[in-house]
């Protein structure tokens, strides 16, 4: 049986995750149920994939797909709580604001202070709380033109620079600066932010996930894909883009590093998509009819 690209990625992820929480398991929680649970949804979406998917429609088969990301990709990093902090104990903050300091010779976070304002405020922390939905408006924009093939290529990328970021979080386990360090002046908005920051911080139980940034290597991987496939939109999400990460350093989410990482993984991540689409034309059930 051979996996659809897309499918091979989740199968690999959760296979790795499981190993990881048997290899681990004298630290990790309840790590016999986490291990199985693991294992259990590789198998389950394998062969979601080679028996179902595959015997559809192109279309709805790629449909299919990106419903399937939507949900596995925010269990896979709410999942992250219950192994990061066990499987790696150490923290890297210090750190972190260290480079950030040896790069610019000051705390850009404690640079940006003095142009607070609450209408900017607001602004950017709406634009950072988008984050999951500029993917989804890729896939809908080439959905909507039935350009399977690309949307397949898409997905494939945007979930391996998911996962790339998710492995980040393992090896260098930091929480957002703002969790951390005390700063004189406090963040104010106008209406949504305080609800905004309150929301993120019940979602995101698992706070050890600054480096790298998912939030600047996921934007401006749908950035490239939109200048590729989807110029109109491109010219919306590059602004938007560059917003959020103005957004991730103003609002203490991330220290500077963070996002340089991010960015500087985006080419890999594209090379990689590239690869997959390469692969994808040789999988049964994929050969491209539009």
């Amino acid at each position: 049986m051979k996996l659809h690209p897309v499918d091979a990625l989740h199968v690999l992820y959760f296979t790795l995750v499981g190993a990881t929480v048997v290899a681990f398991s004298a630290r990790v929680p309840e790590a016999p149920a986490l291990a199985a649970a693991n294992l259990g949804a590789a198998a389950a979406i394998g062969l979601f994939g080679a028996l179902v998917l595959d015997r559809l429609e192109r279309g709805r088969a790629t449909v299919g797909r990106c419903a399937i990301a939507m949900i596995v990709i925010p269990f896979a990093f709410t999942e992250l709580a219950m192994i990061v902090g066990h499987v790696n104990p150490r923290r890297y903050e210090e750190a972190l604001l260290a480079i950030d300091v040896d790069l610019f010779g000051f705390d850009p976070m404690r640079a940006l202070e003095p142009y607070h304002a609450a209408p900017l405020t607001e602004l950017l922390q709406v634009v950072y709380s988008s984050f999951y939905f500029l993917p989804l408006l890729l896939g809908i924009s080439l959905g909507r033109r039935r350009m399977w093939a690309e949307l397949e290529t898409a997905i494939a990328t945007i979930v391996l620079g998911f996962y790339v970021s998710y492995v980040g979080y393992v090896i260098v386990p930091a929480q957002s600066p703002y969790h951390v360090f005390e700063y004189e002046k406090p963040l104010e908005g106008l209406l949504l932010v305080d609800r905004i920051r309150a929301s993120i911080d019940t979602l995101e139980i698992h706070r050890l996930n600054c480096f790298p940034s998912g939030h600047v290597e996921v934007t401006f991987v749908v950035v490239a894909l939109a200048w590729k496939w989807a110029r109109r939109l491109f010219l919306f999400l590059l602004p938007w883009g560059l917003l959020l990460w103005l957004g991730t350093i103003y609002l203490r989410y991330h220290y500077t590093i963070d996002t340089l990482v991010g960015l500087a993984l985006v080419p890999p991540v594209l090379a990689a998509g590239r690869w997959l689409a390469r692969t994808t034309e040789t999988v049964p059930g994929t050969v491209c009819r539009r």
